[in-house]
């Protein structure tokens, strides 16, 4: 008879339990396992994000529409593309703020030529606390707010994603600006203008109010560019009048901040800039009078747009520029076509 092997005891008497722990190939195993399902699942993660991020912009330029076509309701009218008061004025990104939730904000600006920020400690001491989400697109990696600064004061304000479009080159108000390129008066927004719904003949779902400006551009050097209107002005606190033609007069008003026309030499989308050339469109620079900036964004394929029934379209950088070019101009008698 076999003799019986005793169990492995503790110094209290109770039986101890041999484990098998994992061996160092086996853990190796377990860890590139897990590496290889993040690999796999990161990529689904950040569409997920971004897609939400691109409904969100989505949803940013309807809340724009919205408060579009609360001030025509007030004012019967959509806001000018800016207004010059005494030299200098506003945008229509400034008007809209009573229409998204900035009403308090907006009654305490004081207009006039005192709206010139280095100007104007009041509305200085305003805009810099003023953020409008609906006026950021998540997506984009620029820069929310921009600096302006003076001898004894520095200020950021908010420099939004979406651009107000105020026509197309071949509308027939248009002007040809030498060392700007064209300048429209086409589209609903443009220096001073009252469009009413009445006067887009094209129809309000066939025109373009807001194109995207959210995505990072270069210039010839290869460095980054940001197509935005510079030095903390998007929203429209420094119109000063322009001497086009060097005769003295500075009725001209083509600034353009806040505002774009588009053009069939400026593809939607475009990222490689042109810096100022005689009759052409100016797509870079270092002035301010950048009047054909493109319609570019941070999500794959093209730019939202919104039109002028509120509704929002995806219009894609492979579109014909003869299609943009008609969506811009409120009543050039064209046919929009599928886009």
């Amino acid at each position: 008879m076999r003799p019986h092997k005793p169990s492995s005891l503790d110094n209290s008497g109770w039986r101890l339990r041999r484990t098998r722990a994992f061996t160092l190939i086996e853990l190796l195993v377990v860890i590139a396992i897990i590496a290889v399902l993040i690999a796999l699942l990161l990529p689904a993660v950040q569409q997920a994000r971004e897609a939400a991020r691109r409904s969100q912009c989505k949803n940013n330029l309807k809340q724009i529409g919205l408060a579009l076509h609360n001030y025509h309701d007030v004012h019967n009218t959509f806001p000018p593309g800016n207004s010059i008061q005494s030299n200098h004025g506003s945008t229509m990104w400034i008007q809209i703020l009573p229409y998204v939730e900035f009403g308090n904000a907006y009654g305490r600006l004081v207009f006039g030529s005192s709206f010139y920020l280095p100007n104007s400690a009041v509305n200085r001491d305003v805009l810099k606390d003023v953020f409008v989400p609906s006026f950021d697109c998540p997506s984009s990696p620029l820069n929310k707010k921009s600096t302006i600064s003076g001898a004894d004061w520095s200020v950021n304000i908010q420099k939004g994603s979406y651009i107000a479009i105020r026509g197309a080159n071949d509308h027939p108000q248009t002007d040809q600006v030498a060392q700007m390129g064209p300048v429209s008066r086409g589209g609903i927004f443009f220096h001073n203008s009252r469009i009413r719904m009445r006067d887009v003949t094209d129809g309000s779902s066939n025109t373009m109010l807001i194109g995207e400006q959210s995505g990072v551009a270069r210039q010839g050097t290869d460095l980054n560019y940001d197509v935005r209107t510079t030095n903390g002005l998007w929203m429209g606190h420094y119109q000063h009048p322009t001497d086009i033609d060097g005769d003295g007069s500075y009725g001209d008003r083509y600034n353009c901040w806040g505002l774009t026309t588009i053009h069939h030499q400026v593809p939607i989308g475009l990222r490689t800039l042109v810096a100022s050339q005689a009759g052409t469109p100016r797509t870079a620079g270092s002035t301010r009078e950048q009047c054909n900036t493109p319609l570019l964004s941070a999500h794959t394929g093209g730019v939202h747009i919104l039109l002028g029934d509120g509704s929002v379209r995806f219009l894609s950088e492979s579109v014909q520029m003869q299609t943009a070019r008609n969506l811009a101009n409120r009543d050039d008698g064209n046919v929009v076509g599928e886009f």
